[in-house]
């Protein structure tokens, strides 16, 4: 075809999308580095998550406002759509996506006030007066989160938070010493909690109840898009191609399925159709091989092993939500992940506080 055009073949279909993506990757890795840094420090990082919880505070709390304005006919900010809760997003489920971290952010920090002040104070009433003060923050955001998760009624969220939360559960009984700690029991409690919470939703019990109809038109989509994908497995068709593809790839049996599809709905095999495999072995190895040195960290005691499990859990949720949604697609979402994949690195990167000390 290049040849009858008389043109040299091209590595994309869409040049101004694979430079904007370019683009994105490039902010991505400074944002990596930035978060790395800020890691790499106590003070920096125990600072950022005092931050980010406040911040998660905030952001929950003005979602879960919007929503209810919106049900009573206001407009504001996190309106609802088909009765459910996006916050500013356009799908609720990567607003599910946003909010499974924040929920991992406070059950992290719950848990780390819960294991030091036994630490700290040998008198039970003096940890109970230390867990208190420092409690309201995390929470506040637990339950805001919470709240807002079961309201986005995003199926995939809520079973991939519910996996983060498995994971740093497990983080949190894990290490060197191989015994239970003052965590363990706590988070345990954390985890049935958020299931309690999560189940009492009717929308919620109502879309795991129909589950047919979305995934015969999911699975019409990532046929099509896996057959693409194997008509070009090496170079793909180029960053950004996406929207591209899914037009050319439509036919009368999947235009329903792919006509309003502006992505793959499954961030891998997206990855896969774009780059090709010379991109996206590369980029799927860069990824395991961090998780691989947070884990190592958190195993070995190199960093702060609550935190630490708290960026495995993070990382374990958007990785399992993005088998089925697109949420790593969105600019915020794949930045605040990329923050927090730095900061891993940099927390295990150096050793954990003495015991005497109560920061972080």
């Amino acid at each position: 075809a290049w040849g009858w055009l008389g043109d040299g073949g091209a590595i994309t279909l869409d040049r101004d999308a694979t430079v904007r993506e370019l683009i994105k990757l490039a902010a991505l890795g400074a944002a990596f580095l930035s978060g790395s840094v800020i890691g790499a420090g106590q003070r920096s990082s125990a600072r950022f998550f005092q931050l980010f919880l406040y911040f998660a505070a905030v952001y929950s709390a003005l979602a879960f406002i919007g929503f209810c304005t919106d049900q009573l006919g206001l407009s504001a900010f996190g309106a609802a759509r088909a009765g459910r809760l996006h916050a500013s997003f356009l799908s609720a489920n990567n607003a599910a996506s946003v909010f499974g971290v924040f929920i991992l952010m406070a059950a992290a920090r719950l848990m780390l006030i819960g294991e030091r002040a036994p630490r700290a104070f040998p008198n039970q009433v003096a940890r109970l007066e230390y867990f208190l003060k420092r409690a309201g923050l995390p929470i506040a955001l637990l339950l805001l989160s919470l709240t807002c998760l079961a309201l986005t009624a995003s199926r995939g969220g809520l079973l991939s938070a519910g996996a983060g939360l498995l994971v740093l559960l497990l983080a949190s009984l894990t290490g060197r010493e191989r015994r239970w700690r003052p965590a363990g029991p706590f988070g345990l409690l954390l985890f049935f909690l958020a299931g309690v919470w999560i189940v009492s939703g009717d929308l919620t019990s109502v879309r795991f109840a129909d589950l047919a109809p979305g995934a015969e038109s999911r699975a019409k989509a990532f046929s099509a898009h896996w057959r693409a994908f194997l008509d070009a497995p090496f170079w793909g068709y180029g960053l950004g191609a996406f929207n591209a593809v899914n037009d050319m790839i439509q036919t009368r049996q999947n235009y329903q399925a792919l006509h309003t599809l502006g992505a793959a709905h499954n961030v891998y095999l997206q990855w896969l159709e774009e780059g090709g495999l010379a991109l996206s072995l590369p980029m799927f190895g860069a990824v395991a091989i961090v998780l691989y040195r947070i884990a190592r960290g958190s195993l070995m005691r190199l960093g702060p092993r609550i935190w630490l499990g708290a960026v495995m859990g993070a990382s374990a949720l958007i990785l399992i939500h993005g088998t089925v949604d697109y949420a790593l697609q969105v600019p915020s979402i794949a930045a605040m992940w990329a923050i927090f994949l730095g900061l891993g690195a940099g927390l295990s990167r150096r050793r954990e506080s003495p015991p005497g000390r109560v920061r972080g």
